[in-house]
């Protein structure tokens, strides 16, 4: 209470959510930062609090910054995962994790077209870490390469013995290949823009006869 107000009244007032007395003192090693405070996140904190006071100024910073770089089932995310697993949240990565999850909810968006793994509440930190590097990996190929096919290959396609070799002069092609020989072909952008190397694939050819 303040001068006879109760604290529901003087929270608002404050721009300080009303959960935040369910923290410890050590939670406020610095300013207040702006805080999600939705109806549906009001219920979903309370069962994610820091159990250490030690790790509450951290938690509570991770909030904040998942809430404006995404949004609020973000912020009740992070908040889940650092309660949980402390050691495995990354602070420093959670701006690329908060990117592409917020992408994955804009469907009308070329950054969502590239996502392959989309980001889920019930997602744990590991696999949204490797979901939002696979795909800043297909985001920076686009951005080097563009929407064109690369004019000059160096090499003309052609064939050797029983293997047939063709070129991967497009976003499209590479990304396939490296779908399907599971290889790091998606982070040569840079490389093939730059003009640094080209790419070829080999296809076996196999021939077939039959006796009549």
């Amino acid at each position: 209470m303040i001068d006879g107000h109760a604290l529901a009244e003087a929270a608002p007032a404050a721009d300080a959510p009303l959960w935040l007395r369910k923290l410890p003192p050590e939670t406020f090693a610095r300013p207040i930062p702006r805080l999600p405070d939705g109806e549906l996140f009001r219920r979903q904190i309370a069962n994610h609090l820091p159990r250490s006071p030690k790790l509450a100024p951290t938690w509570l910073q991770l909030v904040a910054d998942a809430a404006e770089l995404a949004h609020e089932p973000m912020a009740a995310w992070i908040a889940r995962e650092f309660a949980r697993e402390p050691r495995r949240v990354k602070p420093a990565r959670l701006r690329l994790i908060c990117l592409w999850a917020w992408y994955s909810t804009e469907p009308a968006t070329l950054g969502h077209d590239l996502i392959e793994r989309p980001w889920t509440p019930d997602m744990r930190i590991d696999a949204a870490r490797s979901a939002a590097e696979d795909w800043r990996t297909i985001m920076a190929l686009h951005a080097s390469l563009g929407r064109q096919p690369i004019a000059d290959m160096w090499l003309r396609p052609g064939r050797v013995a029983d293997y047939e070799f063709l070129p991967l002069d497009s976003i499209a092609a590479i990304t396939d290949e490296a779908k399907a020989m599971r290889n790091c072909l998606n982070t040569y952008g840079q490389n093939l823009a730059h003009n640094r190397s080209r790419v070829l694939t080999r296809m076996r050819i196999i021939s077939l006869s039959w006796k009549l």
